[in-house]
């Protein structure tokens, strides 16, 4: 689950490493995958992307485990995030990783189309 102050892992090639969650939007979805978050810079190397900055980021991966309608449950090692513009767009242009499941069905297809596939 994530948190407030919680550190998330940034899994895009914007040029940040750390971020960490300062307000959770969306409390409805139990699992916490797919909702939007503010979040602020903690480390980067980009220099577009200053330490401290304030942006909107979408929860990629979390520690806990998910379970899907089919039974099967997925857990991820890291918390992971991507980092979102103002407008929600992709403020990058490629995801490290695959995409869970769980975007298809929230409708987040040019997400998808950036990432190595779904699991």
């Amino acid at each position: 689950m994530i948190y407030n102050e919680t550190i998330l892992r940034v899994a895009d090639n914007s040029g940040c490493i750390f971020v960490q969650c300062l307000k959770i939007y969306k409390k409805k979805n139990k699992e916490n995958i797919t909702n939007t978050i503010l979040i602020s810079i903690q480390k980067s190397y980009n220099k577009n992307i200053k330490k401290g900055a304030l942006l909107k980021a979408l929860i990629l991966y979390t520690k806990k485990e998910i379970k899907r309608k089919n039974g099967i449950y997925i857990a991820f090692d890291f918390n992971y995030s991507i980092i979102l513009t103002s407008n929600l767009e992709p403020f990058f242009s490629r995801i490290k990783g695959f995409i869970p499941l769980e975007f298809k069905f929230k409708f987040f297809f040019k997400l998808i189309s950036l990432g190595f596939g779904l699991i």
